[in-house]
């Protein structure tokens, strides 16, 4: 699946107060997200808030990795189960099916948003 965001790795990084996300390692002419309080009407959040919110953004492209992965190994082990016997995932009065596809949808509505 070909993705159209800006690849990893991302970086949060203090630009002289201005929180911001680039794409490469410091000084490179990179893609840069900046959150600074100068060009905002609103009251900026605390600088606490900001560097959180800056490092979940800086980190989401290894998220989605990660899930996608994760998905990928889920639905393996789900065949395996099946085909060995252990269990009939289509049950869903074996505790923890529908919490397990629940999760599961979640997660491919998750990619999905990322994604298209």
């Amino acid at each position: 699946m070909e993705t159209k965001h800006t690849p990893s790795p991302w970086f949060a990084v203090d630009y002289a107060g201005s929180i911001c996300i680039q794409s490469g390692p410091m000084y490179e002419d990179l893609d840069l997200l900046c959150y600074d309080s100068i060009f905002s009407d609103i009251v900026p959040p605390s600088k606490e808030v900001v560097e959180a919110n800056a490092k979940l953004m800086a980190t989401a492209p290894e998220l989605l990795e990660a899930l996608k992965i994760l998905l990928r190994e889920f639905d393996n082990l789900i065949d395996h189960v099946v085909d060995m016997g252990f269990i009939d995932f289509e049950d869903e009065s074996i505790d923890g099916v529908k919490d397990a596809e629940n999760a599961k949808n979640e997660a491919i509505s998750a990619i999905k948003k990322a994604t298209e």
